[in-house]
This record gives structure tokens, sequence and C-alpha cells, in this order.
């Protein structure tokens, strides 16, 4: 048997009985974003402040409106997505907690998704590692894309000053945009991976800081970002019957014979109902499958070390006496045979 298929059976034990759980905390994890956006369209509406204005005065066509770039407008926003992600983040932390520590044999309840929010410094130290990461991932974002960005400014120069380039040139041009562009992914997605551990190693060691689980974490993927890779394309083909609605929903205005916007909202709902039907399924069985993965990188990482190394890490020097859980009923030293056939 595969690794991955041990991985995938160990995730489905893990999550027997639990389904219902982990569809509240499907719902639970939806909230905060929905009622920060609810309350954004509120005052948007009792401020008169549009989120969307008609720059070209096509009041009749939406498609065309821009962004309102007015300083309440993005002030607005700003503070908006600032309150998501001073209760989001926190709270994604508690649910991979919870999946983490499903893992390990714990029968949580719902509410042990809001454990970060108990005490002000587990929360502190929930919300400081999730900011280090969105930080990490977004400058490491901004420099690959500053290239594509520069060329792209650079090219717009151009034609304004010398005209339209030649059609090979362009052909040439669009070529190298779009091979940029996947290399870019390709890389960002590695890039994301390496910062893959750091939640559930704070997880697994409350008193583990920020920096340190960061540090680990990329220690202890170094050699498997392949494998993990892999496994996660493995999920890929369970989101293709939804991208197919959605690119159906957005083509179906332009089809031969086709009735534009009256059979849209039609569409809508088959998307729809597709999405919650894969979300309610699938969503949760990732993340249990995600969080036998960490088990056995961590495991199989801490197994080889002295242990040393995160004593220094560990607020008050408890080291792995801060450590919860149990191991996977199946032994690490199964996964590892496993994993090398």
């Amino acid at each position: 048997m595969s690794f991955s298929k041990t991985v995938k059976q160990n995730a489905k034990r893990a999550l027997k009985g639990g389904w219902g759980k982990a569809i509240g905390l499907l719902l639970i994890s939806a909230l905060p974003l929905s009622l920060v956006r609810i309350l954004e369209q509120v005052i948007r509406s009792m401020g008169g402040i549009p989120a969307y204005v008609d720059y070209r005065g096509t009041p009749g066509l939406a498609f065309d409106d821009l962004a309102n770039v007015a300083f309440a407008s993005v002030l607005l926003t700003l503070l908006t997505t600032l309150l998501a992600f001073l209760v989001e983040r926190p709270l994604r932390q508690g649910i991979i907690r919870w999946y983490y520590r499903r893992t390990g044999g714990e029968q949580d309840g719902v509410d042990e998704a809001f454990h970060y929010f108990e005490t002000a410094s587990g929360y502190g130290r929930a919300l400081w590692l999730q900011l280090q990461i969105c930080l990490r991932l977004f400058f490491w974002s901004a420099l690959v894309c500053t290239p594509l960005t520069g060329g792209a400014l650079f090219l717009r120069l151009y034609t304004a000053r010398y005209g339209a380039l030649p059609r090979p040139a362009e052909v040439g041009v669009l070529l190298l945009a779009v091979v940029w562009t996947v290399l870019s992914a390709l890389l960002l997605a590695f890039v994301r991976l390496r910062y893959f551990l750091a939640p559930y190693l704070l997880a697994a060691h409350p008193e583990l800081r920020a920096r340190a689980a960061i540090r680990q974490g990329i220690r202890y993927v170094r050699g498997y970002k392949a494998e993990l890779f892999g496994f996660f394309l493995r999920f890929l083909h369970w989101w293709l019957p939804a991208l197919a609605a959605a690119v159906l929903t957005l083509a179906w205005p332009f089809l031969p014979g086709g009735q534009p916007f009256r059979n849209l909202t039609g569409m809508q709902l088959t998307l729809l109902t597709i999405q919650a039907g894969l979300c309610v399924y699938l969503l949760p069985y990732m993340q249990i499958s995600f969080a036998v993965y960490a088990r056995y990188l961590i495991q199989h990482a801490e197994e080889g070390e002295s242990g040393e190394d995160l004593d220094d890490d560990m607020e008050g020097g408890e080291g792995n006496a801060t450590r919860e859980y149990e191991s996977l009923q199946i032994p690490l030293r199964g996964f590892s045979e496993e994993a090398g056939e």
C-alpha cells in the first residue's frame, strides 16, 4: 500500500464519527468574513459610500464599473479587512488544532475551535504566527510578480511612445508572460509548503514561539516538499466538477443559441449546489488528511532529534513536557516502510 493511501485511510478513521462536527467547523470558519462583509455593506449603505463607481457613465451596464478608490471607501475596506483578519486567523489556527488533535484520538467539541480566544497569550501567539506566515507569503509573491509587473509597465510605456509591437514580438511577449506566470505559480506553491507545518507545530507544542514554529516547520519539510505537492494534487480532480460548472456559468450567455441571463440564475444555483456538496465532504476530508500528514512529519522529525533544540524554543524551557498527543495507531515505522516502496 502506498504512503498516500495509508494517510487517507488514517484520515477516514480519524474523522469517523466526527463529520457533523467537521461540517460545523466549516460553517463557523465562514462566519467571520461573511459577518464583516455584511457590516461593511451596512456602513456603506448608511454612509452613502458605494463599493463600485460607474466612471464611464454607463448606468445600464454594471460590468465596466470599477472599485471606488475614494479615501473613505478605501479606509472602510482596510478596516473591515483588518477586523476579519483579527478574528478569522486565530479561528483558523483553532480549527487546525482541532483536526490535529483528532488525529491523536482526541474527541474535542466544536467549541475547541475557539481555543486561542480563551487567553490573551494564546490569541497573541496564534495571531502572530498567522501574521508572520501571511507576510512572508506576501513578500515572496511580490518578489515573484515584480518582473512581470515591471515588464507590463515597460511594454505599456514603449507602445505609448513607439506604437504597437510587431506581431511576432507580441506573440513572443505573450508566451513569455504565460511561462513566467506558470513558473511563478509553481514556485509560490512550493514556498507555501515551507510553512505548511508551522500551524501544526503550534498545535502540537502550545508553548512554541511563532518564529521557532516557522523555523522548525521549514526544517521538517525539507526533502518532503515534492511529496507534499503531489499529495495535494491528489485532491485536484475533486474540484473539476465545480470548475466545469463555473466555466459553463460564465460562458452560457455567449454560447450559440444561449439565452443570456435568463437561465444564468439556474446555472448559478447548480454551481452553488455542486460546490456546497463538495465542500461538505471534501474540505473536512482534506483538512484531516493534511493533519495526518503533518503528524507523521512532525513525529518522524522529532524522533530523530534529541529534543534539545525544541527545549530552547519553548517558553520556560518546558520542551517535550508540553506535548499533548499520542502517536497514530499505525506506527511511524509502518509509514516509513510504505513511503519507501
